[in-house]
């Protein structure tokens, strides 16, 4: 089992979380850490660590965060080389997709490295624009 650790500015994470909770329900093994205006990088190290420490039990995280180089991506980033017990990947740039398809695998992959590969193909493929097509129907045609 892998487990899933969501962080990232203001309430991203808790807000990200909640709607994965709606869509595909609630897991022990997923946690939400905020990064808050009225949080220093000393208490969002302290907030990471605790959640780290929650998931003691489980040797493998996935990291999400929201922007690669912001706080909650670079503390996560330095606290896992702290915790070399565990197989820890650190990613950014989530989405809603691909915490859902996370939550779905995360009893089918064994590896933290190869589950943050593939989720980082679902995340980009769900990044689109709609773009409307004039229709023009075919005269010619008689119908069915």
């Amino acid at each position: 089992m892998i487990a899933l650790l969501v962080t990232g500015h203001g309430n991203f994470a808790t807000g990200i979380c909640s709607a994965l909770n709606l869509i595909a329900g609630e897991n022990e093994h997923i946690l939400a850490v905020d990064f808050e205006a009225k949080h220093n990088i000393h208490e969002l190290e302290e907030n990471l660590k605790a959640a780290f420490d929650t998931l003691k039990a489980v040797k493998s995280i996935v990291v999400f965060s929201d922007i690669a180089g912001g706080s909650p991506f670079k503390t996560a980033s330095e606290l896992k080389y702290k915790y070399l017990d565990k197989d820890i990947e650190i990613m950014a740039g989530t989405n809603l997709p691909m915490l859902i398809e996370a939550f779905m695998l995360m009893n089918v992959y064994d590896d933290a490295a190869d589950m943050a590969k593939a989720l980082v193909e679902t995340g980009k493929s769900q990044v689109l624009r709609l773009e409307l097509k004039e229709h023009k129907d075919d005269v010619a045609e008689d119908g069915i």
